[in-house]
């Protein structure tokens, strides 16, 4: 009788750890029912194992107490890094800061710099980094030492409704934006893999320009920063921009080209496999150390160990030892977006591959093989790609079957000529040709509507759990009948699609966003068949970056209605319009009524410039009617009163620097009162069940501090 499970110690090991990373997880978010459901569950399968295996009481005994240890070690690893993250903060005040420069990319009103090395005027020496954001034109590079003057805000584990992996995992703890002319850059001193990636760039940029350069260096460098938006975009879109993660396709490639260079080499074979995986680790570092890269540097090596020493390689085995050793250096990578995309899809290759070529062995052996791979890739890939960008492209399995093999070629192609290039000084004659190869792959996929085949609108969530569960009763993990592998298989199918809808079901009630800082202070209501946006304060220059995350995260593109709180000028009214107008569309601009003078001017402003926008002017009392709430000026425009159909009461405060301004207001009871004021004293004249503020207050929970906030009413 076969054993239920295909055991494999580094894939118990890396499971453990994981168990208690994610435990850990649950009471960070507020899960803590999850947390002990978790734990319960485990330790009650634990105890279940113990008296099935009651024959092998001692060796079942073991297992379980290396699972706890493993556990435990997660849990502790995991808080000490998140604790470790918050213990960082500095208070959010003006510091003079010294860094070196370890990356820069491009952004719409100038650069990003990561800012490691920090040392940080009354605090010195710090080990985190800084997200610096440059606006205007920056000659900043890689490995400059760079000094500036200016508010460092202190960034918190949880953002933008999620935790915030990346931030965690990379260590990036402080954020700054800053005028170019306000940077000083003192000296260069790049390191090793900065020196090398610069040297790339250069080579590269020797002989591209535009897109061809941007895309050739993404392939090479897994730095996809420089790609013009539209671009990415369309990649994105024919579900084929995973060629600018690097990965196994790049590693596995690299190794190729090392293991040829040395195969006439007179070396002892230990030797070589030596060279070649410390070769691996150095483009890895090339590449910033991206979990993707890392992993497939891990899984290659121990492939050519093992075949050097003549012992059989297991798939499952090395991509378990390169997640346990990527998530033991940093637990937080188990949540980010590019180290789940890069297991998941490897996983998938590893167990989904095998059936789906036999499936498919109807079409022939090499087709058979190549097809079956692209889409276990895919399928293993559509949970976490609805989850972190809200869509996938089913296209994407037709262009990665002709794609890959041609980018396979380019890469190592591109690899030889830009050394030789750069060697020799002489990248516009090496990069002649690849240039025109590089551009027709460009025109191809851009050429494609890829939106036409787009899938989205929904996530499974929690129920992802079933969606992967299956995938592995699918594989050869465990050992299982035909016909109860597919009754588990169907079980876990209806589990997840009911898991679903009722997912849809529940995230398709009203709700509002809040989203604050300096600069702007904005709600966003969303129902089913209303979308309005209430504009609380407001700076003429204000980022609509938070603004375009949001309409991003529900998928519309036009607001039913814009509610501007107090009293405006024809001016300002007009610079917000335009600069929302570059987020989403509007039908209608609500505003507080403004003498005749300015009426009739702001009528004229809007009719002349954009002509399908409905103006309403209002005094205190309703102003715009939607499906799901009624909205009311109050306070003489200083609040507004949105009113559920239910009857549930928000009101929305705008900053007045008088908390007699609400006066009139303090008889009311409200469901939720949000207020601008920093001060927090509007709460002091507001009966409500919850209060909650823009800004950073100190008292309440607040938007500004998490990105955004969501509620449902």
């Amino acid at each position: 009788m076969k054993k239920l499970l295909n055991f494999r110690l580094p894939l118990f090991l890396a499971a453990s750890f994981a168990t208690g990373v994610a435990v850990y997880y649950f009471v960070l978010v507020g899960l803590s029912i999850l947390a002990i459901f978790f734990s319960v569950a485990f330790a009650a399968a634990l105890i279940a194992f113990l008296i099935v295996r009651r024959k092998e009481i001692l060796k079942t005994a073991g297992f379980v107490f290396i699972f706890v240890i493993f556990a435990t070690a997660g849990f502790f690893d995991f808080k000490l890094q998140v604790n470790s993250f918050d213990n960082a903060s500095l208070g959010n005040h003006y510091h003079t800061v010294e860094g070196v420069v370890k990356n820069v990319t491009v952004t719409t009103n100038g650069y990003k710099l990561i800012l490691t090395d920090l040392n940080v005027s009354g605090y010195g020496k710090l080990n985190y980094d800084a997200a610096v954001y440059v606006t205007g034109s920056c000659d900043a590079e890689q490995g400059d030492r760079i000094a500036y003057r200016d508010l460092l805000r202190d960034k918190t584990h949880y953002y933008d409704g999620r935790f915030s992996a990346s931030d965690v995992a990379e260590k990036i703890k402080y954020v700054s934006n800053v005028r170019a002319n306000e940077l000083e850059i003192k000296e260069s001193i790049p390191n090793i893999f900065q020196k090398t990636n610069l040297w790339i760039k250069n080579s590269l940029s020797g002989g591209l320009n535009g897109d061809e350069f941007a895309v050739s260096y993404a392939l090479v460098s897994g730095n996809s920063e420089y790609m013009d938006d539209d671009v990415i975009s369309s990649f994105r879109a024919a579900g084929v921009a995973h060629i600018f993660a690097v990965s196994g396709l790049h590693v596995g490639f690299f190794a190729t080209i090392l293991a040829l260079l040395l195969k006439k080499i007179p070396l002892n074979r230990y030797i070589k496999t030596a060279i070649i995986v410390f070769g691996l680790f150095f483009y890895a570092g090339v590449c910033g150390f991206g979990a993707s890269s890392v992993r497939a540097a891990i899984m290659v090596s121990l492939s050519l160990f093992l075949r050097a020493s003549g012992e059989r390689y297991d798939g499952i085995s090395a991509w378990s030892i390169s997640a346990l050793v990527i998530t033991a250096l940093s637990p937080a990578e188990l949540f980010c977006t590019g180290f789940q995309l890069s297991f998941a899809v490897v996983f998938g290759m590893l167990v989904l591959s095998p059936m789906l070529t036999r499936i498919l062995s109807f079409t022939g052996k090499r087709f058979s093989s190549a097809l079956g791979t692209v889409l276990s890739a895919q399928i293993s890939a559509v949970p976490i790609c609805l989850y972190s960008f809200g869509s996938l492209s089913p296209a994407g399995v037709v262009l990665n079957l002709v794609l890959i093999p041609i980018v396979g070629v380019v890469y190592g192609v591109l690899i030889f000529t830009t050394i030789l290039g750069g060697v020799f000084g002489i990248s516009y004659i090496t990069l002649f040709l690849v240039k025109y190869v590089v551009t027709a792959i460009i025109f191809v996929i851009t050429s494609l509507d890829g939106l036409l085949w787009m899938i989205g609108g929904f996530t499974f969530g929690a129920f992802a759990v079933c969606y992967y569960a299956a995938e592995i009763a699918m594989g050869d993990i465990v050992n299982l009948k035909n016909r109860i592998r597919t009754i588990l298989c169907i079980a876990l199918s209806l589990t997840l699609c009911l898991g679903t809808i009722v997912k849809a079901t529940n995230e398709a009630k009203p709700h509002f966003y809040l989203s604050g800082n300096d600069d702007i202070c904005f709600s966003v209501f969303s129902a089913k068949k209303e979308k309005v946006l209430v504009i609380s304060e407001f700076e003429n220059n204000f980022s609509v970056s938070a603004l375009n995350k949001i309409t991003g995260k529900e998928k519309f593109a036009e607001f039913d209605a814009v509610i501007i709180e107090k009293r405006r000028t024809s001016d300002k009214i007009m610079r917000l319009v335009t600069r929302l107008l570059t987020v989403a569309n509007i039908k209608t601009i609500v505003a507080f009524e403004v003498d005749s003078a300015e009426t009739i001017e702001l009528e004229l402003l809007i009719n002349k410039s954009f002509p399908k926008i409905k103006l309403c002017l209002f005094g205190d009392g309703v102003c715009y009617k939607g499906d799901e709430y009624v909205y009311e000026y109050s306070c003489n425009g200083a609040a507004l009163i949105a009113t559920q159909k239910e009857g549930a009461k928000i009101l929305i405060a705008a900053n007045t620097g008088d908390s007699e301004s609400f006066e009139s207001i303090k008889t009311e009871r409200f469901y939720y009162a949000v207020s601008a004021d920093k001060t927090g004293q509007t709460f002091s004249r507001i009966g409500s069940q919850k209060y909650v503020s823009y800004r950073y207050n100190g008292v309440t929970s607040d938007a500004q501090t998490y990105g955004y906030l969501k509620f449902y009413v």
